[in-house]
């Protein structure tokens, strides 16, 4: 009998090594994913590096990878010098004190979860931060006050995401016809991006589908994306969504609280 005993100690001796072992063995493989986040500076932003793309003519099946915890609200980069607002669709006033340029993409799924659309992201970035908002719903509001100027910049991660291109294209053939923020928001809000629910979008909006179509067939904006790609990249946009207040470059998607502090900053300077 004492054998009896003193071999089941043995066995639940072990058990508890084997499940301290295992659970340290958890704890460094969440460090070192955590540290690897945090070392790209990204709160989830697609990279042209690394990111979730799908194949679908959309972004809701896009897996993205586990976002890290949310960086300091403080500027990821040196300002900017000069300006990064182009000709490109804009809310709120052209003299504001503060610009914020975003530069996106609309099969980026970090980019919908910044616009508030994706919600499986939205929900994943809330259980890690009950008080984290989407950033541009709340940017579109500042510029609707006339706080801000709000620009949006097409940064197409193509190598990863092949709608992402004429999607953008597609928008900036809506800003032909007065509709691009309509159009911006249908694209975000459907995930639809091949070309069939392109040119949809642009009848269910109202706009002249001959004329739209004329354009996003012949790629006559696509000198227009291309040129916001390349301000990107020169200025540091290595992924998306990347944003700019005055200059300065937050990245990821962050909380729009982090856009708070950041533009209340640039208003009492």
């Amino acid at each position: 009998m004492s054998h009896a005993i003193l071999d089941l100690k043995r066995i639940l001796m072990m058990l508890v090594i084997l499940a301290l072992m295992l659970s340290i063995s958890n704890t460094y493989s969440i460090f070192n994913l955590n540290s690897a986040y945090a070392k790209q500076g990204l709160a989830g932003g697609g990279s042209v590096a690394a990111g979730a793309g799908d194949d679908s003519g959309g972004l809701r099946e896009a897996q993205p990878s586990q976002p890290a915890a949310e960086a300091p609200s403080a500027p990821s980069a040196p300002a900017v010098t000069g300006p990064l607002d182009d000709d490109d669709p804009y809310l709120g006033p052209d003299d504001a004190k503060v610009t914020v340029v975003e530069f996106s993409d609309f099969q980026c799924p970090y980019c919908s979860a910044a616009d508030g659309t994706y919600q499986a992201l939205v929900d994943r970035f809330k259980s890690q931060d009950p008080t984290w908002e989407p950033a541009v719903p709340g940017l579109r509001q500042l510029a609707a006050e006339g706080k801000i100027k709000f620009v949006y910049r097409d940064f197409p991660l193509n190598s990863i995401h092949s709608y992402a291109q004429k999607a953008a294209e597609a928008a900036e053939c809506a800003d032909d016809h007065g509709k691009f923020w309509e159009y911006h928001d249908r694209l975000f809000e459907s995930g639809k991006l091949d070309m069939t629910s392109l040119k949809q979008h642009a009848v269910d909006l109202g706009l002249d589908a001959a004329q739209f179509n004329e354009c996003l067939d012949s790629g006559k904006q696509a000198g227009e994306v291309a040129k916001d790609l390349q301000d990107g990249s020169a200025a540091g946009v290595g992924g998306t969504p990347a944003f700019f207040i005055n200059g300065k470059l937050i990245s990821g998607a962050r909380s729009f609280k982090v856009f708070e502090q950041a533009i209340s900053q640039e208003l009492n300077n």
